[in-house]
């Protein structure tokens, strides 16, 4: 069973969504895959899955797991300041690189030089 559940609600295909989808995507990776359940929901193809979890605005982060739940709407650029706010540990590549802002698609975001 995964130690962080995820629900990431985007709209259609929003160049900026499936970015910050693919981004989440990665840092559960790193974080392990087994602890880390990550869905994405686009709500135009399942409004009642957003209505049910009443999704108000897009993007919108859901973490049911660990509680206590959370949301988060806005910008997902920066995934370690986002697990960071939801008490969540940092992907692995970040501790690796000692970068200030994280790794993006694999490189530092900051000039750490990692």
């Amino acid at each position: 069973m995964a130690n962080v559940v995820l629900e990431f609600f985007i709209c259609g295909d929003n160049p900026k969504h499936v970015v910050w989808a693919d981004q989440l995507r990665q840092a559960c990776a790193l974080i392990d895959v087994e602890h880390c359940a990550l869905e994405i929901v686009d709500v135009l193809r399942d409004p009642r899955r957003a209505e049910a979890a009443e999704v108000l605005a897009t993007p919108v982060l859901i973490k049911s797991l660990p509680h206590p739940s959370q949301r988060l709407v806005g910008d997902f650029s920066s995934v370690d300041r986002l697990f960071a706010r939801l008490g969540l540990p940092l992907p692995v590549a970040r501790a690796e690189h000692g970068c200030r802002e994280g790794v993006s698609n694999g490189a530092c975001i900051d000039p750490c030089g990692g």
